[in-house]
C-alpha cells in the first residue's frame, strides 16, 4: 500500500495541515504517517520544561484525524532534528511522498535530505489550478505524471541558467577570468532546446526554453507569476546542480506550495 509521510512543526495550523493531508492522502489513496517534530531551533532542547505534554498531543491528533475519517492514521509526537526523523521514518517505512509545512531553513534541510517527492506547504490550497515545472532536465517523466495528481494544466519550463557552462583551452575569457568553450555551449543549449521541445509535444504541454535577465531563482518565481502558477514544482538532480543550489532560495520566497522531485525518481 502507497503511504504519504505528513511532517508538521505548528500547533497553530496543525488542524488544517492534517485535513490537507488527509485530502492528498485520499487522493492518492494512500495511508497516512504523522509525525508532529518539536524542531530543536525551535526552543531550547535542554530545557525540562515543554510546550505541551506529548501524550496529549498524541491524543489531540488522533481526534483530528478521526474528525477527518483516518481514525487509522499513524501519529508520531517526536522532539529533535526534523531532517534526522524523516530520515528515519523513511528507512523504517518508505513513503510515495513527504508533506511538510514551511518552516525557515528546517523545510529546505529535509527536502534536501530525501529523495522521495516533498511538497512544501506554503498556503495550504486544497486544490491547484495549474502548475510550472522549473526543470534542469530535458524529459521530467517521473516528475510530470507525478505531478499530474495535482495539477491537470501544467507548464514546462527550462532556464538556461541551469545549463552547466562548458569551459574549454580556447582564447575566450569571461568576466572571472576562465575560458568559455562559445561553440560547446551553445551546441549544448540546442540540443537541451530540441529535447525539451520534443518531450512538450509528446506530453501535449505548453513549455519554454529561455531566460531571463535575473538570477535563476528570480527567473523561475518571475515566470511562475506571469502563468497564474499556484503550484510550483521543482525538477532537478540533486542539490549540486544549478537547479539544486537555489532550491532554498525559491522554498523562502516563493509564495505558492512546492513540489520537489529531485533525484530518485527521475
Amino acid at each position: 500500500m502507497k503511504r504519504i509521510l505528513l511532517v508538521c512543526h505548528s500547533l497553530e495550523r496543525v488542524k488544517e495541515f492534517i485535513e490537507r493531508g488527509v485530502a492528498i492522502a485520499n487522493s492518492l489513496d494512500a495511508a497516512i504517517t504523522l509525525i508532529f517534530i518539536y524542531e530543536v531551533e525551535l526552543f531550547n532542547f535542554f530545557n525540562k520544561e515543554r510546550p505541551h505534554d506529548k501524550a496529549d498531543l498524541w491524543k489531540q491528533l488522533k481526534g483530528y484525524f478521526s474528525e477527518f475519517g483516518r481514525e487509522n492514521a499513524v501519529v508520531l509526537v517526536e522532539e529533535g532534528d526534523s531532517a534526522d526523523w524523516v530520515e528515519l521514518e523513511l528507512e523504517k517505512e518508505s513513503s510515495s511522498l513527504v508533506v511538510i509545512d514551511y518552516l525557515e531553513s528546517v523545510s529546505a534541510t529535509v527536502v534536501k535530505r530525501v529523495s522521495v517527492p516533498c511538497l512544501v506547504l506554503k498556503r495550504f490550497s486544497h486544490k491547484y489550478n495549474s502548475a510550472l515545472i522549473a526543470t534542469e532536465i530535458s524529459q521530467p517523466k517521473e516528475c510530470l505524471e507525478f505531478a499530474k495528481n495535482f495539477a491537470s494544466k501544467i507548464t514546462l519550463y527550462m532556464d538556461k541558467l541551469v545549463v552547466p557552462i562548458p569551459y574549454a583551452t580556447a582564447p575566450i575569457g569571461d568576466a572571472l577570468g576562465g575560458v568559455v568553450d562559445i561553440k560547446v555551449y551553445e551546441e549544448i543549449l540546442e540540443q537541451k532546446q530540441e529535447e525539451l521541445k520534443s518531450f512538450c509535444q509528446e506530453s501535449s504541454l505548453e513549455c519554454s526554453f529561455e531566460s531571463g535577465d535575473d538570477t535563476l531563482e528570480n527567473n523561475i518565481l518571475t515566470v511562475a507569476s506571469q502563468k497564474g502558477a499556484d503550484l510550483l514544482i521543482l525538477s532537478y538532480i540533486d542539490s549540486m546542480t544549478q537547479l539544486g543550489s537555489v532550491v532554498s532560495e525559491i522554498l523562502d520566497r516563493a509564495t505558492t506550495d512546492i513540489l520537489i522531485c529531485q533525484r530518485g525518481i527521475e
